[in-house]
């Protein structure tokens, strides 16, 4: 009789299986001798029923005859076969096996040393670019390429593309030929001893999925394992969108068969992950039925998409469909590029790439739209009007605007904006928000009735307060008071009413002009003993700006780079040129803010209208194309020009 240390079993991975069966479970354990080989694995079901499956160990994480690489296990085929008959020996070789998998550097030293010749492995390479090749599972072959090819591989003589290793690195051959081949299995790496065995189906006449499991030694002696639990696979109905960019990022919503997969993941004890080939992403619960998860980046081509139900690795049983990572569009326009105000045309883009059943989208700047028709290289994008494309504005203030932010002691009298009412030391605030989905507007026109007195029943001060500004650029409450100095980088338009009667137009805080309106100067020369010669503006100091019984209407055009202001119809400031100016920027806004001081002016705004981009101006608006209905792509630097 040999006596020999007893069984320990430490853990065990996975934790769960599908009731189908075939699961690769491995027992961490220690004292594996050769008097154990012939033990077996037992699952006894609630009910009394008894699977036996064998337990077999494995030496350095592989089976018996298999070599040990880094992450994967290598046996050469036992004849020469073309690859569609070696890829069925090597599955039907036993569970988990497939047509040799290389992924790192130390697997593919490994099988180099064990090749005699050429031998195929499982791997596909694309025909327009032989550095992009996948395994069986849609995976990318990573950490191997470039490095690993053989001198003067990939070769472009060769019109197959299957990929294939010898002792001096990969090549490319044909996938017809009978030669060697190499299977492999992925190595359970450990730092104990391990017995495998392959979990066996489980009836649909058990209604536990719970079930005990133990080794058997030498048919008599049980060492108990623990509880290995099955589920019902659930099978993946949907997956939407089936395609996207390759630098990923796509929200990824898988729809299962599953009514319940919140109590599915407690009862596995696991979190349900995403699956694309071998790369595995976390899940978001959409619901109890679907989750979602985010492309990670990937070379262009199919992947298989699943879901890895064990926390261990993609369970076949939940495949359903491919997904599609596509080269991001890089196209130009090839008809028309201009459109009228109302548009109603088309436009046609140019790409590569398009499959049958992409969902094709246009953006034409804010508009999105699927597209008319497409082929493999052309997309027919509808023109929207430049108002739905963001590229235009035509909007007229009143209190019924949303889009009106009132500060300080600014407020609505029906659809006159009352900055001051007739009191000294008071300002207020409006902010507009010009509506501008598109983006930034190159051009922006504003019109309005000006009202600038100490009451129409009270006497008329010459003095006057401090004034009013008109400013576009980008705001923030916290920039609030403002006051007539208006506000930060842009346009501002400053109305002064105390002393000097003069309209100031600033561009980012630098003075580029200043008129004096309504009062007449006189330049002087004025001899100083100190000084020499000097000059200065004398000036009579009535004022248009400010009228006890009327209002002035002021006219605001910023267009194709240039500034004109006209003030009650004379032209205070002609197409000025605005050289350099931080922005536009999408988030601007129109800003008026006045400010009293000691004098007690009110300050109304009546008939305010704005008009932006195509209104005023030419304006270009970007194209962007989707191929699936998710995430757009600019369309080069090309737009349609309203």
């Amino acid at each position: 009789v040999t006596y020999i240390a007893d069984l320990h079993v430490y853990g065990y991975q996975p934790l769960s299986g599908p009731r189908a069966g075939s699961s690769r479970m491995i027992l961490s354990c220690d004292h594996v001798k050769s008097q154990w080989e012939n033990s077996i694995c037992r699952f006894k079901t609630i009910s009394g029923r008894q699977m036996n499956v064998t337990a077999e160990s494995l030496s350095n994480g592989c089976p018996s005859g298999w070599t040990a690489a880094s992450t994967q296990c290598y046996m050469k085929g036992s004849a020469n076969q073309n690859r569609a008959q070696a890829a069925d020996t090597c599955k039907a070789l036993r569970t988990g096996a497939q047509l040799a998998r290389i992924l790192t550097v130390d697997d593919l030293t490994v099988l180099r040393g064990m090749v005699s010749g050429i031998a195929t492995v499982g791997a596909v390479c694309d025909a327009s670019n032989r550095t992009i090749c996948t395994w069986f599972d849609g995976s990318q072959v990573r950490n191997i390429i470039p490095s690993g090819w053989a001198s003067g591989q990939p070769s472009a003589a060769v019109t197959d593309t299957i990929l294939a290793v010898q002792s001096t690195g990969l090549l490319i051959t044909d996938s017809t030929t009978s030669r060697a081949f190499y299977c492999s299995l992925d190595r359970m790496v450990s730092d104990t001893e391990q017995l495998e065995c392959i979990t066996p189906v489980l009836p649909d006449s058990e209604i536990s999925a719970s079930v005990a499991v133990d080794v058997i030694l030498n048919n008599q002696t049980v060492i108990n394992v623990d509880s290995f639990l099955y589920f019902d696979v659930p099978v993946i109905q949907k997956v939407s969108p089936p395609s996207g960019p390759s630098t990923g990022s796509t929200v990824v919503t898988v729809v299962t068969s599953n009514s319940n997969l919140t109590a599915l993941e407690k009862d596995l004890r696991v979190s349900l992950r995403c699956m694309f080939g071998d790369v595995s992403v976390a899940t978001t619960r959409l619901n109890d039925s679907a989750v979602t998860c985010i492309s990670p980046a990937s070379a262009v081509g199919p992947v298989t998409i699943g879901l890895s139900l064990n926390g261990k690795h993609l369970d076949t049983h939940t495949l359903s469909t491919k997904y599609m990572f596509y080269a991001i569009p890089s196209s130009a326009v090839s008809s028309p590029l201009t459109s009228p105000f109302n548009g109603g045309g088309t436009v046609t883009v140019t790409t590569s790439g398009v499959t049958s059943g992409s969902d094709i989208w246009c953006q034409i700047g804010s508009y999105r739209t699927q597209a008319i028709s497409y082929t493999s290289t052309n997309i027919l994008c509808r023109v929207p009007t430049a108002f739905d494309a963001g590229a235009a504005s035509n909007q007229s203030l009143s209190s019924a605007l949303t889009t009106v932010q009132l500060f300080q002691n600014a407020k609505w009298d029906n659809d006159t904006l009352l900055l001051t009412p007739t009191a000294p030391n008071t300002q207020g605030t409006a902010v507009v928000r010009v509506p501008n989905a598109g983006g930034p507007f190159s051009s922006l026109k504003v019109d309005f009735d000006l009202t600038v007195n100490n009451g129409a029943n009270s006497t008329f001060d010459p003095l006057g307060s401090n004034g009013l500004s008109m400013s576009f650029g980008e705001f923030d409450e916290e920039d609030s008071p403002i006051g007539e100095n208006g506000f930060g980088f842009g346009i501002r338009l400053i109305f002064r009413t105390a002393t000097a009667k003069r309209i100031d137009l600033m561009i980012d805080n630098t003075i580029v002009s200043s008129t004096y309106v309504g009062e007449y100067c006189t330049s002087l020369f004025q001899p100083d003993r100190r000084r020499g010669l000097w000059t200065f503006n004398d000036c009579d100091p009535f004022d248009a700006i400010r009228s006890a019984n009327s209002s002035a209407h002021v006219t605001f055009t910023w267009a194709n780079g240039n500034i004109t202001l006209l003030f009650n119809g004379q032209t205070v400031i002609n197409q000025l040129p605005v050289l350099s100016m931080e922005g536009p920027e999408a988030d601007w806004a129109v800003v008026f803010a006045a400010r009293t001081g000691e004098q007690g002016d009110q300050h109304k705004l009546q008939n305010v209208r704005f008009q932006a981009g195509a209104v005023v101006a030419q304006q270009n608006v970007p194209i962007f194309v989707s191929l699936n209905g998710q995430q757009y792509h600019r369309i080069s630097d090309l737009s349609v020009t309203y």
